[in-house]
C-alpha cells in the first residue's frame, strides 16, 4: 500500500495560495481550491503595460542606433569614412583643403610660391577736394575694358560739382556697372584732397583693366587711368614644375585637393592628404558604445520578453567577427563589442581600404548594425509580442488560467497518479 501523501502547497500569488488536499487511497480524491482573480488580472495588466513600454525604448534605441551608424556608412557622402583633411606645413604661408573624393596621399605634394597674383589697381589725381572739378559739365562718357570686355559708362556732371562730388559720381557710375572693378574715393583730411581709386575684384592678368573717354573729359581730367599697379599672376611650383595661376586659389589632383597662397615661400612647403583618423575611431567608439547599450537593453528583458531578438543581434555579428578582430575590433563573449584604438589607428594607416570594407561597406559593420535597426524599426509592435521559437518564454499569466491552475495543481500533487492505483 502506498503511503498516505501530506499536505502540498503550490507557489503563493499574494495572500492567496492554492492547495490540495489528498486522502488514502481508499476514498474519493477532490481538489479544494481558494482564488480570486482581481489581483491576478492587475498583475497580468501591468505585464502587458511594462512588455509595451519596453519595446517602445527599443524602437528609440534602435533609431539612435542607426543613427550613429549611418555616419560610418561609405554609401554616405557625408560618412567620415569619406572625409578628408588637408596638412600643410607652413599654412600660414600655403593653406589646404581636401575635397570630395580625394585620396590619402603616400607621399606629400612639394609647393613653393614664387610671386602671389595681384590685383590692378589705378588711382586719379589727388585734388583738393572743395575746388572746383574740371570734368567737363554734361554728359560724359567712357569705356571700361576688363579681361578684353568693354563697358560704355555715363556721367551727367555739374557746373558746380566740386572735384570731390565729381568722384564720386564717376564712382557710383562705375560701381553700378558691376563690370568686376570697384570704385572707392578716399580723402584725406590733412590735405584736403580726394582720389579715387579703382581695384579689381579678383587677382590676375585676365582680369586687368583700362579706361577711355568716349565723350567728355572724365577720364582725362581725374587722370584716372594711371595704373600704380599691375594685374599679376601667381607663380608656384608643385613637386618641382612650374606652374602659373589668374588667382591664389588653386586646384590640384583633378580638383580634389584646393591650395590657397597667402605669401611666398623660401623653401618648399609640404601638403599632405589624409583621412581624419581621429574622428573615425572616436565615432567608431560611439557606435560600438551604442550598440552594447543596445544589447544590455535586450538582456535585460531576455526572460520576459517574448520575442527574443538577442540571438538574433548575436547571429548577425558573430559573422563577421573574424574579419573586424584584425583591426581592433572586438566582440566578446557576452555579445558586446571592445575597440583596440591602437590597433584601429594602425589598420587605417596601413590598409585603409580594408577598414573601409569592414566598417562601411554593404556588408561592413555599420551597415549590418543600421540595416538591422531599420528593420526593427519598421516591425509592428504586435509583431514584437508575440512569442517566437527562441523565446524563454510568453505571457507567464497564461499559465494561471482556472483550467491551467487544476491541470498544474493536479500533476503537481500526484492527484492522477493517486487516481490512477
Amino acid at each position: 500500500m502506498l503511503p498516505i501523501q501530506s499536505l502540498v502547497r503550490s507557489q503563493p500569488l499574494q495572500r492567496y495560495t492554492f492547495q490540495m488536499l489528498q486522502a488514502s487511497l481508499r476514498g474519493s480524491t477532490f481538489p479544494q481550491t481558494s482564488y480570486s482573480t482581481q489581483r491576478l488580472a492587475a498583475k497580468e495588466a501591468e505585464w502587458k503595460q511594462t512588455t509595451a513600454r519596453f519595446a517602445a525604448e527599443l524602437y528609440q534605441e534602435a533609431d539612435s542606433l542607426g543613427t550613429t551608424a549611418a555616419l560610418l556608412l561609405q554609401k554616405n557622402q557625408t560618412s567620415l569614412l569619406n572625409q578628408r583633411k588637408a596638412i600643410s606645413s607652413d599654412a600660414a604661408k600655403v593653406s589646404a583643403q581636401a575635397m570630395k573624393g580625394a585620396l590619402d596621399t603616400s607621399h606629400p605634394v612639394e609647393v613653393e610660391v614664387a610671386s602671389l597674383a595681384k590685383a590692378q589697381v589705378n588711382q586719379s589725381l589727388a585734388l583738393v577736394a572743395q575746388e572746383k572739378s574740371n570734368v567737363q559739365t554734361g554728359m560724359n562718357q567712357f569705356t571700361l575694358t576688363v579681361g578684353g570686355k568693354s563697358h560704355l559708362i555715363s556721367v551727367i556732371a555739374s557746373a558746380s560739382d566740386s572735384n570731390a562730388q565729381s568722384l564720386n559720381r564717376i564712382a557710383k557710375a562705375i560701381n553700378t556697372e558691376r563690370a568686376g572693378v570697384k570704385a572707392s574715393v578716399r580723402t584725406d583730411s590733412r590735405t584736403g584732397t580726394a582720389q579715387l581709386i579703382l581695384t579689381t575684384n579678383k587677382p590676375g592678368t585676365d582680369r586687368s583693366f583700362s579706361l577711355a573717354d568716349v565723350i567728355g573729359n572724365a577720364i582725362a581730367a581725374t587722370d584716372l587711368n594711371h595704373t600704380t599697379a599691375a594685374a599679376e599672376d601667381a607663380r608656384y611650383k608643385l613637386d618641382g614644375e612650374s606652374f602659373t595661376a589668374g588667382s591664389n586659389t588653386v586646384a590640384i589632383d583633378g580638383g580634389k585637393i584646393e591650395l590657397t597662397f597667402s605669401q611666398t615661400t623660401e623653401s618648399p612647403v609640404s601638403v599632405s592628404i589624409s583621412s581624419d583618423r581621429d574622428a573615425i575611431v572616436k565615432q567608431t567608439r560611439e557606435l560600438l558604445d551604442a550598440y552594447n547599450r543596445f544589447h544590455d537593453k535586450l538582456e535585460s528583458r531576455a526572460a520576459a520578453f517574448p520575442f527574443d531578438l538577442t540571438q538574433t543581434w548575436d547571429r548577425l555579428t558573430r559573422s563577421i567577427q573574424p574579419q573586424l578582430s584584425q583591426i581592433g575590433i572586438i566582440r566578446n563573449q557576452d555579445g558586446t563589442f571592445a575597440l583596440n584604438e591602437d590597433a584601429l589607428l594602425t589598420a587605417m594607416k596601413d590598409r585603409y581600404q580594408t577598414v573601409e570594407q569592414m566598417v562601411g561597406q554593404e556588408n561592413g559593420l555599420a551597415a549590418i548594425i543600421k540595416k538591422q535597426a531599420d528593420r526593427l524599426r519598421e516591425t509592428p509592435l504586435v509583431a514584437l509580442t508575440q512569442p517566437s521559437t527562441f523565446a524563454d518564454t510568453t505571457n507567464p499569466y497564461t499559465a494561471y488560467s482556472f483550467s491551467a491552475l487544476f491541470l498544474q495543481q493536479a500533476a503537481n500533487t500526484g492527484l492522477f497518479y493517486n487516481q490512477a492505483f
